[in-house]
Protein backbone atom coordinates (compact mmCIF):
# COMPACT_ATOMS: atom_id res chain seq x y z
CA UNK A 1 0.00 0.00 0.00
CA UNK A 2 1.05 3.58 -0.87
CA UNK A 3 1.87 6.01 1.79
CA UNK A 4 2.57 10.03 1.70
CA UNK A 5 6.39 10.97 1.58
CA UNK A 6 8.22 14.24 1.99
CA UNK A 7 11.26 14.10 -0.85
CA UNK A 8 13.95 17.41 -0.09
CA UNK A 9 16.25 17.70 -3.07
CA UNK A 10 20.05 19.05 -1.97
CA UNK A 11 21.52 21.13 -4.54
CA UNK A 12 19.43 22.04 -7.22
CA UNK A 13 18.58 25.44 -8.66
CA UNK A 14 20.85 27.04 -7.16
CA UNK A 15 23.08 29.41 -8.48
CA UNK A 16 22.00 28.87 -11.82
CA UNK A 17 23.39 25.00 -11.85
CA UNK A 18 21.70 22.05 -11.48
CA UNK A 19 18.38 23.47 -13.50
CA UNK A 20 15.35 21.11 -12.93
CA UNK A 21 11.94 22.98 -13.56
CA UNK A 22 9.50 21.50 -10.83
CA UNK A 23 6.21 21.26 -13.68
CA UNK A 24 8.80 19.02 -15.58
CA UNK A 25 10.06 16.82 -12.33
CA UNK A 26 6.04 16.25 -11.86
CA UNK A 27 5.26 15.04 -15.40
CA UNK A 28 8.72 12.65 -14.66
CA UNK A 29 7.53 11.46 -11.55
CA UNK A 30 4.27 10.99 -12.51
CA UNK A 31 5.31 9.35 -15.46
CA UNK A 32 7.26 6.76 -13.23
CA UNK A 33 4.54 5.66 -11.16
CA UNK A 34 4.57 7.76 -8.16
CA UNK A 35 1.22 8.95 -6.88
CA UNK A 36 -0.21 12.68 -6.03
CA UNK A 37 2.89 14.08 -6.92
CA UNK A 38 3.05 17.84 -5.57
CA UNK A 39 6.17 20.28 -5.61
CA UNK A 40 6.67 23.71 -3.91
CA UNK A 41 8.54 26.45 -5.12
CA UNK A 42 12.02 25.55 -7.36
CA UNK A 43 14.46 24.40 -4.41
CA UNK A 44 13.43 20.73 -4.49
CA UNK A 45 10.05 20.10 -2.17
CA UNK A 46 7.70 17.25 -3.11
CA UNK A 47 4.87 15.47 -1.78
CA UNK A 48 4.52 12.66 -3.29
CA UNK A 49 2.83 8.49 -2.77
CA UNK A 50 4.75 5.86 -3.52
CA UNK A 51 5.20 2.32 -1.59
CA UNK A 52 7.19 2.11 1.97
CA UNK A 53 10.69 2.17 0.93
CA UNK A 54 12.55 4.84 1.44
CA UNK A 55 15.61 3.20 -0.07
CA UNK A 56 13.89 2.34 -3.32
CA UNK A 57 12.23 5.76 -3.64
CA UNK A 58 15.32 7.69 -3.00
CA UNK A 59 17.01 5.29 -5.63
CA UNK A 60 14.12 5.97 -8.79
CA UNK A 61 14.00 9.63 -7.98
CA UNK A 62 17.89 9.44 -8.24
CA UNK A 63 17.50 7.95 -11.46
CA UNK A 64 14.64 10.17 -12.55
CA UNK A 65 16.95 12.83 -11.80
CA UNK A 66 19.63 11.87 -13.60
CA UNK A 67 18.29 10.53 -16.40
CA UNK A 68 15.56 12.91 -17.52
CA UNK A 69 17.23 16.24 -16.18
CA UNK A 70 21.18 15.45 -16.06
CA UNK A 71 21.39 16.29 -12.65
CA UNK A 72 22.74 14.61 -9.78
CA UNK A 73 21.16 15.79 -5.98
CA UNK A 74 21.18 14.34 -2.66
CA UNK A 75 17.43 13.31 -1.61
CA UNK A 76 16.23 12.82 1.80
CA UNK A 77 13.33 11.12 2.03
CA UNK A 78 11.08 11.22 4.69
CA UNK A 79 8.00 10.23 6.11
CA UNK A 80 5.32 12.76 6.48
CA UNK A 81 5.46 12.52 10.41
CA UNK A 82 9.13 13.60 10.71
CA UNK A 83 8.56 16.85 8.74
CA UNK A 84 5.32 17.64 10.73
CA UNK A 85 7.77 16.72 13.96
CA UNK A 86 10.63 19.17 12.72
CA UNK A 87 7.42 21.48 12.85
CA UNK A 88 5.54 21.11 16.15
CA UNK A 89 9.01 20.92 17.79
CA UNK A 90 10.43 24.23 16.56
CA UNK A 91 11.50 25.73 20.12
CA UNK A 92 11.77 29.06 18.59
CA UNK A 93 8.68 31.21 18.30
CA UNK A 94 9.74 33.91 15.94
CA UNK A 95 7.63 37.51 13.99
CA UNK A 96 9.23 36.25 10.94
CA UNK A 97 9.25 32.46 10.06
CA UNK A 98 11.98 32.85 6.91
CA UNK A 99 14.51 33.61 10.04
CA UNK A 100 14.51 30.15 11.28
CA UNK A 101 15.95 27.35 9.71
CA UNK A 102 15.55 23.68 9.83
CA UNK A 103 18.61 21.47 8.35
CA UNK A 104 17.08 17.92 8.09
CA UNK A 105 19.97 15.68 8.62
CA UNK A 106 20.87 12.99 6.74
CA UNK A 107 23.00 11.08 9.76
CA UNK A 108 23.87 11.49 12.57
CA UNK A 109 25.16 14.58 13.81
CA UNK A 110 28.93 15.29 15.26
CA UNK A 111 28.92 18.92 16.12
CA UNK A 112 31.31 20.99 16.82
CA UNK A 113 29.06 23.36 19.90
CA UNK A 114 31.96 25.32 20.74
CA UNK A 115 32.71 26.64 17.81
CA UNK A 116 28.98 27.00 16.34
CA UNK A 117 28.78 29.04 19.73
CA UNK A 118 31.36 30.98 18.58
CA UNK A 119 30.51 31.53 15.22
CA UNK A 120 26.85 32.93 16.05
CA UNK A 121 25.90 36.33 16.29
CA UNK A 122 24.87 37.62 19.86
CA UNK A 123 21.73 37.73 18.61
CA UNK A 124 21.23 33.65 17.05
CA UNK A 125 20.43 30.24 18.91
CA UNK A 126 20.53 26.99 17.52
CA UNK A 127 19.34 24.34 19.04
CA UNK A 128 20.33 20.18 17.95
CA UNK A 129 18.28 17.41 17.65
CA UNK A 130 19.03 13.62 16.49
CA UNK A 131 16.89 14.50 13.54
CA UNK A 132 16.91 17.98 12.99
CA UNK A 133 19.18 20.96 13.70
CA UNK A 134 17.13 24.77 14.22
CA UNK A 135 18.66 28.05 13.61
CA UNK A 136 17.01 31.24 14.65
CA UNK A 137 18.95 34.19 12.86
CA UNK A 138 16.74 37.41 13.61
CA UNK A 139 19.15 39.45 11.31
CA UNK A 140 18.90 37.39 8.52
CA UNK A 141 20.23 34.10 7.81
CA UNK A 142 22.28 35.50 4.45
CA UNK A 143 24.46 37.27 7.01
CA UNK A 144 24.83 34.37 9.83
CA UNK A 145 28.39 33.13 9.65
CA UNK A 146 27.34 29.88 11.72
CA UNK A 147 24.35 29.24 8.61
CA UNK A 148 27.06 29.49 5.94
CA UNK A 149 29.48 26.63 7.74
CA UNK A 150 26.77 24.65 9.37
CA UNK A 151 27.42 21.52 7.72
CA UNK A 152 31.00 21.28 8.65
CA UNK A 153 29.92 22.17 11.81
CA UNK A 154 27.47 19.21 11.71
CA UNK A 155 29.86 17.01 10.19
CA UNK A 156 27.05 15.46 8.30
CA UNK A 157 25.07 16.47 5.16
CA UNK A 158 22.11 18.72 5.81
CA UNK A 159 19.70 19.94 3.85
CA UNK A 160 17.79 23.16 5.01
CA UNK A 161 14.56 24.78 4.50
CA UNK A 162 13.22 27.94 6.32
CA UNK A 163 10.48 27.85 8.81
CA UNK A 164 7.89 29.04 6.33
CA UNK A 165 8.90 26.18 3.83
CA UNK A 166 8.48 23.45 6.69
CA UNK A 167 4.89 25.36 7.64
CA UNK A 168 3.89 25.00 3.69
CA UNK A 169 5.03 21.22 3.56
CA UNK A 170 2.91 20.27 6.44
CA UNK A 171 -0.05 21.95 5.21
CA UNK A 172 0.46 20.28 1.72
CA UNK A 173 0.94 17.00 3.33
CA UNK A 174 -2.56 17.88 5.69
CA UNK A 175 -4.37 18.50 2.72
CA UNK A 176 -3.40 15.27 1.03
CA UNK A 177 -3.98 12.96 3.95
CA UNK A 178 -7.39 14.83 5.07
Amino acid sequence: MDQLWVILLRGINVGGRNIVKMALLRDALNADGFKDVATYIQSGNIVLRAPSDAAAITDRIDEILQRDFGVSARILTLPTGTVTDALEHMPYAPQAPKHVMVYFLFGAATSDTDQMTALASATEEFTITDRFVYLHAPDGIGRSKLAEKMEKLLGTSATARNLATVAKLVEMVSAKEG
